[in-house]
Order: structure tokens, then sequence, then C-alpha cells
């Protein structure tokens, strides 16, 4: 499995709409690349979202980074204020069940 955990930095008072949007706009598409396992975002409060993408294999995780790149660019661009800050890798712990870790 592979997981990737995107940080984004959102225009104060928007967190709301960057989620609505996400939910509405992204989530359609990432729930349909080939390998998808699950896609959850985190309101940590106040200026910041966080999403979770967990996929089969480290190519389905590439796939939806780079679509989330141009899906944020695209969409999210009046609320975004910068660069995601972006952790991925091997899952190596596992306590679902679901998927066996690399």
């Amino acid at each position: 499995m592979h997981m990737s955990i995107r940080q984004y930095p959102v225009a104060w008072g928007k967190v709301d709409e960057t989620i609505r949007r996400t939910h509405d706009g992204f989530l359609p598409i990432v729930s349909g690349l080939p390998g998808f396992i699950a896609y959850q975002v985190m309101n940590p409060g106040d200026t910041t979202i966080i999403s979770v993408s967990l996929f089969e294999t480290e190519d389905g995780g590439n796939e939806c980074s780079r679509r989330a790149t141009e899906w944020v660019r695209e969409y999210l661009g009046d609320l975004v204020m910068g660069p995601p800050r972006i952790m991925a890798g091997p899952v190596v712990v596992d306590s679902s069940g679901c998927c066996p870790a690399d």
C-alpha cells in the first residue's frame, strides 16, 4: 500500500468552502483511479486542511498526487494559500486488515 498526506494552507474563513469543493469535485476523481482504497480529509482547525489518500500501489499514489496538484491549481487556487506540505511512502504497519503492508 502507498499513502500520501497533503497539508494545505487555506485562506482565513475558507476551510468549509475548500472542503465542500474537494468533496464535490476531487473525491469523484480520486475514487475512480486504479488501486484506490481510501481518501479522507481532516480539518484540524483555522486555516489548514489535511488529505490522506491510500492506494494499492505507488503508481496509484503518484497518479493521485499528479491529479491533486492539477485539480487544486484549477479549482482551489483562490482558496489555497501556497503549496502543500506533502509526505508519501509505503504503508509499513496496517491494522485495518484491508491490505497487506508492503
